[in-house]
């Protein structure tokens, strides 16, 4: 209601975070906000909404005016309209697309490797804990996940890939990569600074306190191990047991 309210005639960027789950979202996020010219908002459209969006831009539009910093931006889904507000895939497309058409700058984080992605959410959701933080000690215990849902997750991963590049198809944006930007954390100061520049905002220093919430070998964590190993073998994902080896 405050937003209905506000103006935001200061307001000198607006930007989109267009990235799917389990990408490092969290962690780009908190990078972008350590500068003082920039608000950026979590998923506004995502799961903790308590009610359904039937107008998904006004909220929006509300939300960019209460932050005093020139630079607003918000991170989205490609997924979330469908999944918490009864859209579409189609009308999930068109909305991200108007948005991209009404100058909204685009940072579009993506991961590569989908077998981790979807390990990624195995595990967090066998944890039942999303997001680590710098000072956290993490889990010590090996955790059992529902490894024959994994071909089907990755799947839909890819199939949200293609989503994704139908809703960005005619689009500028800034390509930021999990494996290569986000996961080694000496690269977090250049890719901050790329995003900086992309934003026409001052440079700062690259901090976060958030971590990644796994390690490299799965074994060291995953206590089915044997059964996701022999859930690719029976579906032929090769590319994938590779990894394991």
């Amino acid at each position: 209601m405050k937003g209905i309210f506000t103006s935001s005639k200061k307001r000198k960027t607006t930007f989109i975070v267009f990235a799917q789950g389990r990408t490092g979202s969290t962690i780009l996020v908190d990078l972008i906000n350590r500068s003082n010219e920039v608000h950026c908002d979590g998923e506004i459209f995502g799961a903790s909404m308590p009610i359904r969006l039937l107008f998904p831009k006004f909220y929006k539009r509300t939300l960019a005016n209460l932050p005093k910093q020139p630079v607003y931006g918000y991170r989205i889904k490609i997924y979330d309209l469908v999944m918490f507000h009864n859209h579409s895939p189609e009308e999930s497309i068109q909305f991200l697309r108007s948005e991209f058409k009404a100058g909204h700058k685009v940072i579009y984080l993506h991961r590569t490797d989908k077998f981790r992605q979807a390990m990624s959410s195995l595990v967090a959701e066998a944890r039942g804990d999303f997001h680590y933080k710098a000072d956290s000690k993490g889990a010590k215990k090996k955790i059992h996940i529902d490894a024959k849902s994994i071909p089907m997750r990755i799947d839909k991963l890819n199939e949200f890939t293609q989503w994704d590049k139908r809703a960005l198809d005619g689009f500028e944006f800034l390509d930021i990569n999990y494996e290569t930007d986000l996961l080694p954390q000496e690269k977090h100061q250049e890719t901050l600074d790329r995003i900086c520049s992309f934003l026409n905002i001052d440079p700062c220093v690259a901090t976060s306190e958030y971590k990644r919430s796994s390690v490299n070998q799965l074994e060291d964590y995953i206590e089915n191990y044997d059964e996701v190993k022999s859930v690719l073998e029976e579906n032929q994902l090769h590319t994938y047991l590779n990894q394991l080896a």
